[in-house]
C-alpha cells in the first residue's frame, strides 16, 4: 500500500497540517528546506515592492538605515554581520547611504582601520518616514499570526540562523 506522505498531492512543498504531525524529525527537515528557501527568496522582492520606488531606498538600505536607528554607531562589521552581509557589500551600502547624506562614518577611536556608523540628521528624519510607511504593512504581514506565533517565530529564526553560522 503506498502511503499518501510518499506521493504528496499539490505542491509538493506545503505539505497539510495533518500530514506535518505524522511526519518524524528527519522527514520535516527536508520540508523545512524549501519554506526556508521561498520565506528568504520572496522576502527582500516583498520589501522592494512595498518601498517608495521613487525614493531611492531599497530594502537593504533601509534596514541599514532601521540598525543604525537602534544601535549606537555600530562598526561596519557588526552591521554586516547583523545582516549577513559580506564587509564589501555593507562598504557598498555605506557608500551610497553616505554620498547622499544619509550616514557618516567615524573614525573608530580604538582603531584607525575601524570604522563606526551613524546616521545624520537626514538620515534619521528619513527613517522616521520610511518606517512611518513601513510599519501597517510589516503589521499586515504578521497579520495571520498571532502574537505569541510572532514570538516563536522570532526565536526560532534566530535559533536556526545562529545553528546556521555555528556550521558554516
Amino acid at each position: 500500500m503506498v502511503h499518501s506522505l510518499d506521493r504528496p498531492q499539490g505542491d509538493p512543498s506545503k505539505p497539510r497540517n495533518a500530514e506535518l504531525g505524522l511526519m518524524p524529525k528527519s522527514l520535516l527537515s527536508l520540508f523545512a528546506v524549501p519554506t526556508l528557501a521561498r520565506l528568504t527568496n520572496f522576502f527582500p522582492r516583498w520589501l522592494d515592492s512595498r518601498i517608495d520606488s521613487d525614493s531611492g531606498f531599497t530594502g537593504p538600505r533601509v534596514m541599514v538605515m532601521w540598525l543604525l536607528s537602534r544601535w549606537h554607531e555600530p562598526t561596519m562589521g557588526q552591521v554586516a554581520e547583523m545582516l549577513d552581509l559580506t564587509p564589501r557589500a555593507i562598504t557598498r551600502l555605506t557608500d551610497g547611504l553616505e554620498t547622499e547624506g544619509y550616514v557618516e562614518r567615524i573614525e573608530n577611536a580604538d582603531d584607525g582601520r575601524v570604522y563606526n556608523i551613524c546616521l545624520t540628521p537626514k538620515g534619521e528624519r528619513a527613517i522616521k518616514v520610511i518606517e512611518s510607511q513601513l510599519t501597517p504593512e510589516f503589521v499586515s504581514l504578521f497579520s495571520c499570526l498571532t502574537a505569541q506565533e510572532i514570538r516563536a517565530f522570532i526565536k526560532t529564526a534566530e535559533k536556526l540562523t545562529d545553528h546556521m553560522k555555528a556550521l558554516h
